[in-house]
């Protein structure tokens, strides 16, 4: 399987877990992404806000060194919830660097209740993240192989997190 179409279906899968996890839980809130007390963030309210953040993903990421995230297509992030979903991303609640994944892992590790629809919503988007950032290192089999492993244990936490 290509590279670009396993991460197709890491992205579909991410999103539709976070889509059936979204009719699990209780959330409260307006749907745009807004802040809370805890500086979390919450884009998706129903299983269409999935689909639009899989639309949003299809759309292909750009990935700066500075890990600042932008949408390539412009059409979708000239909307208003294309610019609330870059908002998202960049902010530093989405775990994006290796050393912010392992401390949001360190953390996750040690808790028993599941987590609330904003932090498990920001777990798969560091996992769509790290799953991007291992298919833009393909040329560099040390980075990619670092990336794989980041992105494994953010979908290993996914997993468990769903089975509480």
């Amino acid at each position: 399987m290509s590279a670009a179409k396993l991460l197709r279906v890491c992205l579909w899968v991410s999103l539709s877990a976070c889509g059936f996890e979204g009719a699990r839980r209780k959330e409260t809130g307006p749907i745009s992404a807004v802040k809370s007390t805890e500086t979390s963030l919450l884009f998706h309210k129903t299983v269409n806000d999935a689909h639009l953040m899989y639309e949003f993903l299809l759309g292909g990421l750009d990935i700066d060194t500075d890990y600042t995230i932008t949408l390539q297509d412009e059409e979708l992030s000239s909307l208003r919830r294309g610019q609330a979903f870059v908002s998202l991303l960049n902010d530093d609640c989405v775990p994006k660097t290796q050393s912010s994944v392992d401390r949001r892992l360190a953390v996750l590790q040690s808790q028993r209740e599941p987590l609330e629809m904003d932090k498990y919503e920001q777990l798969v988007l560091g996992a769509v993240c790290s799953a991007y950032q291992v298919w833009l290192s393909r040329g560099d089999g040390e980075e990619q192989k670092v990336w794989s492993g980041i992105f494994a244990r953010l979908v290993n936490a996914t997993l468990i997190d769903l089975r509480k």
